[in-house]
Formats: C-alpha cells, structure tokens, sequence
C-alpha cells in the first residue's frame, strides 16, 4: 500500500512538471508579433494625428450652453502602438476651462480598443472603436450613457456627445468642430540621448583669433612691466644744498 502511495505521487509530480514543460514551450506571445498587431491596429486612427482647433459647446445640467474653443494635439507612441490624445477647453478669457488626457491602446488577444482617460481629476477605463468615418466611445454615468461620436472629414474632426437613457431621445450635451492646424510630433519628439553629445571643435579662425589676443594682452602687460635683474631707483627725499651762484 506504501509502495503504490510513492509512486502514485511520483506519477503526479511527473504529469506537473510534464504539464509545466508545455505550458512553458508555449511560452508568452511573441513580443515582435504583438507590437506588429498593436501597429497595425493604430494605422485605422492615424486621420487622427496633428494639431486641431476649433470651436466647442457644451450643455451644462441646469440647460445653460457654454461655448468656447477647443483644441487637441494627437500622436503615436511607444514605436506606434499606442495614440496619446490631450484636449483643451478655453473660456473667453483664454483660461484653461477644461483639460483632459487618453491613452488609447490595442489588446491583440481581445482584438479590442481601449481608451484610458484622465480629465478633472477622474480617471477610466473605456471601450474605444475606431469607424469608418472616424471614432467613437462611450462613458457610463449612472442610469445613462455618455456616447462620443466622431467623423473626421479631410482637414475637419466634428465631435458630439449624447446622453443616452432608456425610454429617452439621446440628448446632444456636447459638440465641437475643429479644423486640423498642421502636423505635429508629440509627443514622441524629445527623447533623451543614451550619451552625452559630444563637443563640436572650435573653428580655426575662432582659435587663431584667441591666440593672437591672449598674445596682444601678454604684450600689454609685459610692457607694463619692471624689466627683470633692474633694480628699482629710489627717491631720495633728503633737501639738495642751496646753490652758490645764487640759482635757486
């Protein structure tokens, strides 16, 4: 009885380790493989990319409209795996009104879209789908929904946002139409050097003209200067005897 137990564990430790082995063959999935997904996948925003401006109106809770202008600055990220998206919202006094940040990502396992936003001091995680026309994602919020939609049309992103609730029209809460300025690198631009970079040489005629007036101030001072082994003269301050001839 004590020999089957042994090697009844024995059996069990092999059929682990056998199970470990193939888990471990299978190993992660490849890292090149996934960032090519994870490319592919951003080239279906890249209407997205550059810097955007324009105006925007929103709906606030008491049925008031705020209008003001809108900006979004749009770029790849990480090799191009990633978009990062900041917007702006101005009052007429050009103050900052509102500012918010994304990241939107690609999971090649779910072959999903995902948005992270941070905006007012909140943050999500939130379903991104990319459109024919454009884009769209949406904002849960209690018993309604906040659904963003996006075209970008040429030179031009109109956006709206649209709060859904069951057994109600959707309520157009907020809009924006923005004209794309130019293109832009952010915010992939600025990375830092792995080294220092290196001193670039002076030019010749730089070092010859920092030569010549070390020399020229040289000069000036030696020619200020007691010459060597010349024994400074003394002044004597003792009265010269009057004169006989009756000079003074």
């Amino acid at each position: 009885m004590v020999e089957r137990s042994f090697w009844l564990k024995v059996c069990c430790a092999v059929a682990c380790l056998a199970a470990a082995t193939v888990s471990m063959a299978q190993g992660r999935p490849d890292t090149e493989a996934l960032l090519s997904a994870q490319r592919e996948a951003m080239r279906a925003l890249s209407r997205m990319d550059g810097v955007w401006r324009g105006e925007s109106r929103i709906v606030l809770p008491n049925g008031q409209t705020r209008a003001g202008i809108q900006t979004e600055r749009i770029g790849p990220m990480l090799g191009g795996t990633i978009k990062v998206i900041e917007g702006r919202g101005y009052d007429a006094q050009g103050g900052v009104a509102f500012n918010a940040f994304g990241i939107v990502s690609f999971d090649a396992a779910s072959k999903g879209y995902s948005m992270r936003s941070y905006a007012q001091g909140h943050a999500g995680d939130f379903v991104f789908q990319p459109t024919p026309d454009g884009y769209k994602w949406e904002l849960p919020l209690g018993p309604a929904t906040i659904r963003y939609t996006a075209t970008i049309q040429g030179d031009t992103l109109h956006e709206i946002g649209e709060r859904i609730a069951a057994g109600a029209e959707p309520q157009r809460i907020f809009e924006m139409t923005l004209k794309r300025v130019g293109d832009s690198d952010w915010p992939a631009a600025g990375a830092i050097s792995p080294r220092l970079r290196p001193r670039a040489p002076r030019p010749a005629a730089a070092a010859t003209s920092a030569r010549s007036a070390h020399r020229a101030r040289a000069g000036r001072r030696g020619c200020r200067s007691r010459p060597r082994g010349r024994p400074r003269a003394r002044r004597s301050h003792a009265r010269r005897p009057p004169s006989t001839n009756g000079e003074r």
